[in-house]
């Protein structure tokens, strides 16, 4: 079960509701690709996060929302998703990870940059009567196609982006910006200094484990935005070839934690599978700061010679200041140990490394 499911279906659905017109295998198709769904339903994270990020939200949350509307089109609305709270966790993971104008959050193979599709986020909205997701998708419209952009590429979208046309026009385009969102499943973390604004710091953070989709063995990876603009970074993922999905996706060198802001331990970088990952992962919030704290000493292998390596992140809104603090116990050192920190440009004047 992975995030193409929903894609494929919706595809299936598409074509069978439009141009099937024997009735005994349109049913069966369209019943089969409702079980399929429900796979994927059951095995996404009660959170609602894409462990492929943004880039592939659209993927799978985007081609969920494509797949419940037609078959409420198609039914004549007899079918009622709207008091399920996963979905609406599926489509509100979208803001929850929205940086400022078309940055999101990236960790795996999601890029940076994403430009999200303004209809399947308003579908969300519609079906939730959620003014966030409304305005937000008038915000993606707004930054991206404008009032006048329609998707191309695919007839259910395209017919959608029309009849959804005059409710965006006339929604206030925003975006939540929220303060502060954690994803315990997903385990991911991100915090702006204030709601609603870009300016001021932005930091995201993530534990979980190497066995994510399109994962980049990077247990502990953070990142840091100032004024809705990159400091420290996740470089992405190259151009895909078959080296990419192939036995040597780990000697790439963007899927090493040792090119990622993580430590290397004793000569040796984090390994991929589901064993090696975070422990102790821990979220906490008062009224004056957050902090996020992650035992990653078992997403090394065992030459990494670690009994522990809490990494912990302290953010003061207030003051505008993020602090890392390594806590660690090595069984020896036998080979260089050290910090390794992606930084996009110079460091703008406020912002020091130690």
């Amino acid at each position: 079960m992975n995030n193409w499911n929903t894609f494929i279906n919706t595809n299936v659905l598409n074509t069978a509701l439009l141009a099937q017109d024997d009735k005994g295998r349109r049913d069966a198709t369209v019943d089969k690709t409702i079980r399929s769904i429900d796979f994927f339903l059951n095995d996404y994270p009660a959170d609602g996060g894409c462990d492929e990020g943004p880039s592939y939200w659209a993927i799978a949350g985007g081609s969920l929302i494509q797949f419940l509307d037609l078959l409420s089109t198609f039914t004549n609305q007899r079918l009622d998703f709207s008091k399920n709270q996963l979905i609406h966790n599926i489509g509100s993971y979208i803001y929850k990870v929205h940086i400022d104008q078309n940055y999101y959050v990236n960790f795996a193979d999601a890029g940076a940059l994403s430009a999200q599709d303004p209809l399947k986020i308003y579908l969300f909205g519609k079906l939730f009567n959620d003014p966030q997701l409304l305005q937000f998708a008038a915000y993606s419209r707004h930054k991206n196609s404008g009032a006048v952009g329609y998707n191309l590429g695919d007839i259910s979208l395209f017919l959608g982006g029309l009849s959804a046309n005059a409710v965006l026009n006339s929604t206030t385009p925003k975006a939540p910006q929220v303060q502060q969102s954690w994803l315990p499943n997903l385990q991911v973390l991100a915090l702006r200094q204030t709601a609603g604004t870009p300016k001021g710091l932005y930091f995201a953070a993530k534990g979980g484990n190497n066995n994510e989709s399109h994962n980049h063995n990077d247990v502990g990876n953070f990142i840091v935005y100032k004024d809705g603009l990159p400091v420290v970074i996740d470089a992405g993922v190259g151009t895909y070839t078959r080296q990419t999905f192939g036995k040597d996706r780990y000697s790439l060198w963007f899927m090493q934690s040792g090119w990622h802001n993580c430590p290397t331990l004793n000569g040796a970088d984090q390994q991929n599978g589901l064993r090696f990952k975070a422990n102790d992962v821990s979220y906490k919030t008062t009224k004056t700061q957050q902090s996020l704290s992650m035992d990653i000493a078992a997403a090394y292998p065992a030459k990494a010679q670690v009994n522990s390596w809490q990494r912990t992140f302290n953010f003061i809104p207030a003051k505008g200041t993020l602090t890392l603090t390594e806590v660690y116990y090595l069984k020896q050192l036998i080979a260089p140990s050290g910090l390794n920190f992606w930084f996009m440009g110079p460091l703008p004047k406020n912002i020091k490394a130690a």
